[in-house]
């Protein structure tokens, strides 16, 4: 639900109920202990609260949720699995550039006091800046009513810097090409609503043997009034240096990114550089009243395992969801309101 009192003062506050199940096959204790501790149902709030106007505002997102029919027990924080406060300063100049700065505290009660930098999560600052090949740099282009203007073709970079509150040091800074384009209505579909390439690299400050490349795509189609498609792919290559032709363990990209993605040979994938990290697919439905989801998602986890956890494993982690969303609220005196839109796999794919 959305509430604007005053241009520049809004408030949304959101509730839902969902289930987590984690399982795997593998005969390990710690392993099956872990997936158990992830695997209950929950109630969760999210409440928005943001002042000022869009080209800079100060936001807090207030989050909380409670599990219940627990399979495994959580020894330190019991059915409060989350509790958090997420404080933000943006400045959105939509769509040509967006500027901002997050961070997160954890509320929840610890065994053991916590310093106050150890209760922040990683300071987040983001800069963007995108470049239509038609009109350049335009304001408000997505805000103007002309069917017509609604259509872009551009590219654009992206620069997410991370900083350890905890630790008072850089932590990793990723540095994002992209093209994209959409707007367009194509053969067999009502629009194609956004295609996206991306090329990211990460340098990793604390160790730079982690830095990687990374590359990805995504696309959202409009099918028809009422079906809409979505789909997207990340890869990740940690040893890209061998993508030069003067390295003895030279291999050539197309070649090692064509075995790398084959769905059908896992032979092929084996000693690749570039390796499947995030992938999902998603089909929404529009009810009128309701909107009905279900995505597929698969996204590379790794756990620690085997005696004192000294282990890792690491595989790809494969999800169903199904949702149907109350978007209209007409019955209760206000106008059309889409009442919740996240998307579970979003923060994972993007």
């Amino acid at each position: 639900m959305y509430m604007s009192f005053l241009p520049w003062l809004n408030f949304i506050p959101s509730a839902g109920v969902g289930v987590l199940h984690s399982y795997s096959d593998q005969n390990d204790d710690a392993l099956q202990r872990e997936l158990a501790r992830q695997s209950y149902g929950y109630l969760f709030t999210q409440d928005t609260l943001r002042i000022g106007y869009p080209f800079l505002y100060a936001q807090g997102i207030y989050t909380q949720r409670y599990s219940f029919a627990d399979r495994g027990p959580d020894l330190t924080f019991g059915h409060n699995r989350m509790q958090a406060v997420t404080t933000s300063v943006v400045s959105d100049l939509n769509p040509y550039a967006l500027l901002s700065l997050t961070a997160t505290r954890d509320l929840r009660a610890y065994p053991n006091a916590l310093t106050e930098r150890e209760r922040w999560s990683d300071l987040i600052g983001r800069a963007q800046a995108d470049y239509d090949f038609i009109r350049g740099f335009t304001v408000n282009l997505y805000g103007l009513g002309q069917r017509k203007y609604n259509h872009f073709n551009g590219i654009g970079v992206l620069n997410t810097a991370t900083y350890s509150i905890q630790f008072d040091t850089m932590n990793t800074n990723d540095f994002q090409f992209y093209y994209r384009l959409g707007g367009y209505r194509l053969p067999l579909m009502r629009e194609l609503t956004q295609f996206k390439i991306t090329s990211t690299y990460r340098h990793n400050f604390i160790n730079i043997a982690e830095s990687n490349l990374r590359l990805g795509f995504e696309t959202d189609v409009l099918l028809h009034d009422y079906w809409r498609l979505r789909f997207a792919l990340n890869a990740i290559a940690d040893q890209f240096e061998r993508y030069q032709s003067n390295n003895p363990a030279y291999v050539p990209f197309f070649d090692d990114a064509l075995k790398s993605l084959n769905p059908f040979d896992p032979n092929a994938r084996v000693g690749r550089i570039l390796n499947l990290e995030s992938f999902f697919v998603g089909l929404e439905h529009d009810l009128h009243k309701w909107l009905f989801r279900i995505t597929f998602a698969s996204q590379r986890r790794t756990i620690f395992t085997g005696a004192a956890l000294r282990d890792r494993t690491s595989f790809l982690e494969q999800t169903i969801y199904i949702s149907f969303t109350l978007k209209d609220l007409q019955g209760f005196g206000l106008p059309y309101t889409e009442v919740y839109r996240y998307n579970p796999t979003d923060a994972g794919i993007k």
